[in-house]
């Protein structure tokens, strides 16, 4: 179904419409789907587990608490920032897979 736009401008500048804009920390799409959103968590929390990852060698490096407590901290909450919001989304095979398997 095409829906007409009206036109619209802030100090005479004509605003351009994007598929994808941040939002409090959400990604909302034109059909308010959150896969996108979905995706760019998980990306992001598989990049701090590689920074932890990567302060680990085999002779030094954190205790495992520490490790469990940076987890904890920084992970976590990266992963379930607004989930409340998008978590129905988990419902989808799709991304329950790609929350448990990536």
């Amino acid at each position: 179904k095409n829906i007409k736009i009206p036109n619209f401008s802030l100090s005479n500048i004509m605003p351009s419409f994007t598929d994808v804009t941040k939002y409090l920390g959400c990604f909302l799409d034109d059909k308010l789907n959150w896969n996108y959103h979905i995706e760019q968590k998980i990306n992001s929390a598989k990049k701090l587990i590689y920074s932890i990852r990567n302060a680990i060698g085999k002779i030094y490096g954190p205790q495992p608490r520490a490790l469990i407590w940076a987890y904890k901290a920084m992970v976590v909450p990266k992963l379930s920032w607004a989930s409340i919001v998008w978590a129905k989304s988990c419902q989808s095979s799709n991304i329950r897979n790609k929350l448990t398997n990536d």
